[in-house]
């Protein structure tokens, strides 16, 4: 595959002659559990996967911290991706119309089929459920998320953690 590539390029695409080399710096990636990650080489002592920037001459500081998310909570979200579309398709519309119409919608089109599409509260209280099964560290996280993804409907989360009030239920 790759001398294909390579003869692609010296004879269609570059035109010139090309010289290959090994590659200098290997890619690998992986994500791991915080237990078993090795202790943060940051002099500053913050955990793996914590990035910080600021922004605009000191006024803004912006803290990201990516971590693994509990596999039943990672299995959940994907097994009712339906319901994540049904929640976010519903903040578009009018609050009266909301329930009403995202049930209606539930039963028929690309919602219908194996998946089982849950209310909003039952999607929130298991979701909780299992959040509250994982570590301490998990604790109340889904009156915390501010989105889905990847498309506003995976199992990866974004999480406001800036303070203790909740976030509105809405996606």
């Amino acid at each position: 595959m790759v001398q294909r590539c390579l003869k692609d390029l010296r004879e269609r695409f570059a035109k010139i002659r090309i010289q290959v080399s090994p590659p200098i710096v290997p890619f690998r990636e992986t994500a791991v559990s915080a237990p078993d990650m090795a202790a943060p080489k940051a002099a500053d002592g913050a955990p793996r996967g914590t990035v910080t920037t600021t922004l605009l001459g000191g006024a803004v500081t912006l803290t990201v911290r990516a971590r693994p998310l509990p596999p039943d909570v990672t299995a959940f979200l994907v097994a009712h991706s339906a319901t994540i579309k049904r929640l976010h398709a519903s903040t578009k519309q009018t609050a009266a119309d909301d329930l009403d119409a995202g049930i209606e919608r539930a039963g028929t089109g690309a919602l219908a089929g194996a998946e089982t599409v849950l209310s909003a509260d039952e999607f929130w209280t298991q979701l909780d459920d299992l959040f509250a099964r994982a570590d301490e560290g998990w604790i109340d996280t889904s009156s915390k998320i501010w989105s889905f993804g990847p498309k506003r409907l995976g199992s990866n989360i974004l999480i406001d953690a800036t303070s203790t009030r909740s976030c509105v239920r809405s996606v």
